[in-house]
């Protein structure tokens, strides 16, 4: 939730874009091979039905088919991987940055952990606790989502519209960080309902 739109919307192929460092990318290969791991041992994982639980391997292996299998597969596709070797294929390279967003299919895997986690919480401080960490969660994602799409419309009405915000506050030879933290403030801005310094525009933005 948090790299796939920074990469889809911050990577816009000049000198300047994010570049992945090598803790990023060891990072997203843990990831990576976890899921496909996990896809392995899922074809091995008991379940519970009608409160039995099975351990036949056919069944497990028919069961894990009809359910999340193709959810987990697309998820766990290394399409970076697939990227290498295509610098000069631009097309190729666009169509390869729309499927990371099939890496979002991890948050519904994510969403069923923790509603089993929240099953086994007697207290009900801890359930309070949990429902309003959840809420900010939403509120943070929801804001660096505005915040990376914000930029994107920004980038690429360069070409179309003289005022492009992004020009207006010279951020086009600015650094990553530099880009990310003008978008996030207007995300925030949006998000509270304040006035601030950064403004759309032109019709796209």
């Amino acid at each position: 939730a948090f790299m796939v739109p920074v990469a889809l919307c911050f990577d816009n192929g000049d000198a300047l874009s994010m570049t992945l460092t090598p803790v990023w990318v060891a990072w997203d290969a843990l990831i990576t091979m976890y899921f496909l791991l996990d896809i392995a041992v899922s074809f091995r994982s008991g379940y519970i039905s009608k409160g039995i639980l099975v351990l036949d391997a056919t069944a497990i292996f028919r069961h894990y088919l009809r359910g999340w299998f193709c959810v987990d597969l697309l998820a766990s596709v290394p399409w970076d991987w697939l990227m290498t070797g295509r610098g000069d294929d631009l097309q190729a390279l666009r169509v390869l940055r729309l499927f990371r967003l099939t890496r979002l299919l991890r948050l519904a895997r994510l969403q069923t952990m923790v509603r089993k986690m929240e099953d086994r919480i007697d207290s009900e401080l801890t359930s309070l606790c949990i429902a309003m960490l959840k809420l900010l969660t939403v509120l943070l994602v929801a804001a660096h989502w505005l915040a990376c799409c914000w930029w994107g419309i920004g980038w690429m009405t360069i070409g179309v519209s003289h005022n492009s915000w992004v020009v207006e506050r010279e951020l086009t030879t600015a650094s990553f960080g530099e880009r990310y933290l003008d978008s996030i403030f207007y995300a925030v801005s949006v998000i509270a309902t304040m006035y601030g310094q950064i403004a759309a525009n032109n019709w796209a933005e």
